[in-house]
């Protein structure tokens, strides 16, 4: 497992990968690696980051697609944006 750049990591600073590479990749690297495209790399980070456990466990086991967890995310975000703008 690698992490993803983020910008530069420093002037004369190595970050070691689990696979013992110096540097980190970037996501279409990642994406091609995986063979997806990096809109979908996206859309499996997002999900991962942002679903509660029960509902990975929902993903996981079929009951709810990819497409219905990444839009249940975007709504909680837009929710949370819109909720905090009216405070």
């Amino acid at each position: 497992m690698c992490g993803y750049k983020n910008g530069e990591i420093g002037k004369n600073h190595t970050q070691q990968c689990q696979n013992g590479t110096p540097e980190k990749l970037t996501l279409d690297e990642i994406a091609s690696q995986l063979g997806t495209s990096k809109t979908n790399l996206k859309r499996a980070l997002s999900i991962e980051r942002n679903l509660t456990e029960s509902m990975k466990e929902l993903l996981d086991t079929g009951v709810i697609t990819k497409t219905l967890a990444a839009d249940t995310i975007t709504v909680v975000i837009t929710f949370a944006f819109i909720r905090n703008q009216c405070s």
